[in-house]
This record gives C-alpha cells, structure tokens and sequence, in this order.
C-alpha cells in the first residue's frame, strides 16, 4: 500500500494529492457470493469506476451478540478484509459505511436481531410509552443502546482504520448511521419519549435555545422555574403555550438526530478515523431530501471535518417535475455550511419497487443534470445486482436487478451509460473539480413550513385528540417500514413479518418448524 491521505478543500475531495471526482458503485459483498467479488469489482472498474462503496451491517458481522466475523471465519462472504484487499489489488478507493442502521431494504434495518429481542430496553417509546410497531426504533439518546453500538465500533472501526487513507488504504470516507433519524421513526410522536430524553437531552437542548427561563416563559406564557419542569409534549395542543412547546419538541428532534450522528463521528474518530466523514441524506424524515444545512451546522459546531450528501433516482421519466426533484437534493446538500464538495451517494435511473418504473432513457438525463449544478461525484446504487431471501429483506427477492451488472454476472444497458459518462469525467476530472456553478440558487424556506407533515394527520387536529385519533398517516404517528405482525393465537417474537408487494399486515401462528434462519442471521415468520 502507498502512503496517501485524504482531505476537503473548500469544494474539492483531495485524494492523493489532487482534486478528485467519485465515479462510484454501491457493491453489497454480503449479498453477493464470495466467489463473485473480484469479477464484480473487475468489471466496475473497466466501466470507469474509481471508488466502490458498501453498507457493513452489523447483523451480518455479529449474527450472535458477542460473535463477530470479520475474516470470514463463520461464512466465507462476512471475510470484509478479503473484500477491502481486493479493492487494494485493483487500487480502487471506498466508502466506508458500518452504520448501525444502515437500512439497505435489510429486516431491521441492518440491526442484528438479538439487540432488541434480548435487549428490549434499547427500543425507543412513543407518546404512549409503548415502543413502535413494525421496524424496531433504536433509543439512540439511551446509555444502555449506546454501549452496544460503542462495542460495535470498537470491532468494525479498527478494521477501517486499518485499511484508511491515512494508512495507505483504500478507505476515502467513513459514513456513520444511514440517513441520520431514529431508523426513519419520524413523526411528532413516535420516538424519543425515553427516560434520558427526557430528563437530560430535552432541557439541556431548552436551555440552549433560550438561554434563561424568562425567555421560554414569554414564549410559553408561562411561569415555569426551571427548564428541568417543562414536560415533553404527548400531543397536539390548542392553547398557544402548548403549540410552542410542540414547536420546540419537532425541532428538537431535528437536533438530537443530528447531535447522535456527530457522537457517532466523534467514537470513529477517537477510534483512530483520520478520512472525512460523510452523512447520506441526512434527517431526510423532517427535510425531504434530508436537513442538510442543520445536520452541517452541527457537525461543524463539534469542528467534525466532512461532507453531507443527497439522492438523485429518475424512479419514473425526467420530466419537468422529475428533473425539479432531483435539482432540489443537489442543491439542499449546497445548502450546508458544512464546506465542501456535494456528493449524490445513492443514484439510478430506477427504484426497487416493482410499482414503480424503470427507464434506460433517463441515465443522461439524470448524470448530466449532477454535473450541471455541482455534484463532484456520484454513486451508483447498487451497481451489482443479487437475489435475496425474504427473510433478509422487506422488498426481495430482487435487489435490484438490472442494475450495471445483473444477477448472473451479464453486463445491463445501464453499465454502457456509466461507462460513457465515467470516460467524460475522467477527460476532464481537473476541469471538473476546479468548477463552480456560474449561478447558485438559494433556497429559502420557513422551519415550521418543513415541520408541517410531522404533526400529524388532520385527525390529530380534532377536538378528542385522544390516543385513539392518532391514527397512521403519511408522515405521522405510525410510519412503519416493516409490517406489524398480529400475535394472536399466541404468536410470539417482535413486531416483524414480510410486506412484499404491498402486504401490510399478516397474521402467522408459531406452529413447529416456523423459525427460519436467513442468511444475514436475523429471523423472522414464516408461513
């Protein structure tokens, strides 16, 4: 390995001494056979990619609590130092991504299922103190699921560092938990309601903005003496103090996420992490296409050197309307204060609900329209296709085929689009990279305007607002992306079950043989 090392100047990603732009490919070694890694990353790298990139799931690498693979001892395809060697044999550069969510279609959101079946108390509550249905909510603010992401860190970050810039690796960026939230539980009262929240987050976050009670108190029209005495709110009130402490509660939540995702930097950074960070679309639940002007102040008020990023997918034809959505994202990651270059680290030209179409003619459209206004890189998710079962994903079995290169190992349409844009990059990567948009635009937007959805449904508004009008909506009380899993008949287990092509709810009974082991070690129901 040579010594080089890797640093952000203002819009530029220095690698090895000069500006460089990501030509990148999302390839998934834990779905993929072992056999297949060197041919896959081989054919990558013909079709003009200088970087690979991959989630490194916890639930793959610690199947059981305390067990942790990383050499392949237990399955060939855990051998992650295997993969990051050949990444050095074929001086191909990555983005490292352990998570502990990292959601990627897996059950649990890439959670090792052990953690919160053995564990329950590391689950988030909701209004109501009952923890959420469907995909379990991490308690990111709880000292106990704290330490076991800690013990996570301390197993997987070594390896990274190892194979970092800094040491002559490949490794050019780390990225923390995937699209910062609490596993993507939005809502106004869905999460969070956990007793260091409460009692230690939420006031000392209070106190921060208002500096003095007497302040909160004219906001609130109140006459509270500490912050310590101010309640999180359970519901949507009507009275004028209420609805500013609701305010405050959703903004709140905007922060500690981001908050949790400069801690999670600061553990892989004490662990010897020297290469930029970079979140993926971050508190996207609240922003759209993620908050990144908030999640960037934070990061750089903790002096945390790196860069967020957004998504660009064409799931239908680049209309006007399309070709809109996708220039939002670039310029919502512009938006930052954070300095440096912006970078699409999910983009493809379709989506791996099968509802939704998919469109060879969009791949000009959609890479021509990043270059345009000031994207200096781009991966694409996934680059290699692969099956898998339903027992590790909650949208198989394709993930997501054809991509660039599909299920056998043939190269797709899509492969010779990359190939053609990645050769323009190449040609004119010192252009490209020294590069500033002749015209930025501004967005300018209110805070409560963004907070809107996350209040709820109309229902919510009524006058019984009661537990039982929290119905589910789009964006509010019970946003699940895992299906509940009705336990009559004496069903047993958590709250998952497979929701392919729409199912939202199955009943299963535990009759013998039911368990099934899957090949990412999580379990689930089947029928």
């Amino acid at each position: 390995m040579n010594n080089t090392a890797v640093s952000i100047n203002d819009n530029q990603l220095i690698v090895d001494g000069k500006a460089f732009f990501l030509r990148g490919a999302e390839i998934h070694y834990f779905r993929m056979p072992v056999e297949t890694w060197k041919e896959s990353l081989t054919k990558a790298k013909a079709g003009g990619i200088n970087t690979t990139s991959s989630y490194m799931p916890w639930c793959w690498h610690e199947p059981e609590e305390g067990n942790v693979d990383l050499d392949g001892r237990t399955c060939p395809e855990r051998n992650l130092k295997l993969f990051l060697d050949l990444c050095v044999e074929l001086e191909l550069k990555m983005i490292a991504r352990p998570g502990p969510f990292v959601n990627s279609e897996l059950r649990l959101g890439g959670f090792p299922e052990w953690l919160f079946r053995d564990h329950p108390e590391t689950m988030s509550r909701k209004f109501d103190g009952e923890t959420s249905p469907g995909r379990p909510c991490p308690a990111e603010g709880e000292t106990v699921y704290r330490d076991f992401v800690k013990n996570w860190y301390a197993q997987i970050v070594p390896l990274i560092v190892e194979y970092g810039a800094a040491n002559g690796g490949p490794i050019i960026m780390f990225q923390p938990d995937n699209e910062l939230s609490a596993a993507w539980s939005y809502g106004f009262g869905n999460s969070l309601y956990d007793q260091k929240i409460i009692n230690h987050f939420w006031p000392k976050w209070l106190q921060k903005k208002y500096e003095a009670i007497e302040a909160l108190n004219k906001n609130y029209y109140s006459n509270y003496k500490c912050f310590t005495d101010i309640e999180v709110p359970r519901n949507i009130s009507k009275d004028r103090s209420g609805k500013a402490c609701c305010w405050d509660w959703m903004n709140f939540k905007r922060w500690f996420f981001a908050d949790y995702g400069a801690t999670l930097a600061k553990w892989a950074i004490d662990l010897g992490v020297k290469e930029p960070i970079i979140f993926n679309e971050p508190v996207a639940g609240f922003y759209g296409h993620g908050d990144h002007a908030g999640v960037g102040s934070v990061m750089q008020e903790y002096g945390i050197n790196g860069v967020t990023s957004c998504h660009t997918y064409a799931d239908r034809i680049m209309d006007l309307e399309g070709i809109q959505n996708t220039i939002l994202g670039i310029k919502a990651v512009r938006s930052s204060p954070w300095d440096g270059p912006a970078y699409s680290l999910e983009a493809n030209a379709g989506w791996y609900v099968p509802r939704l179409g998919r469109s060879e003619i969009n791949w000009e459209t959609l890479l021509r329209l990043g270059i345009a206004h000031g994207l200096q890189g781009t991966v694409i998710y996934p680059y290699v296709a692969n099956e898998v079962s339903y027992d590790d994903t909650i949208e198989g079995p394709e993930y997501w085929s054809p991509s660039c290169i599909d299920i056998d190992g043939s190269i797709a349409p899509a492969y010779y689009y990359l190939k053609i844009y990645n050769s323009f990059i190449d040609s004119w990567e010192e252009l490209l990279t020294d590069s500033e948009p002749v015209c930025e635009l501004s967005i300018a937007y209110s805070p409560a305007y963004r907070l809107i959805d996350f209040f709820g449904a109309p229902t919510l508004m009524e006058e019984e607002n009661t537990k039982e009008t929290m119905l589910a909506t789009v964006g509010g009380e019970s946003f699940d992306t895992e299906p509940v899993l009705d336990k009559s008949d004496g069903a047993i287990g958590h709250d998952w079950v497979d929701g392919y092509e729409g199912v939202s709810k199955q009943t299963v009974k535990p009759e013998a043989g039911m368990w099934k082991k899957s090949k990412i070690q999580c379990y689930c129901f089947q029928e």
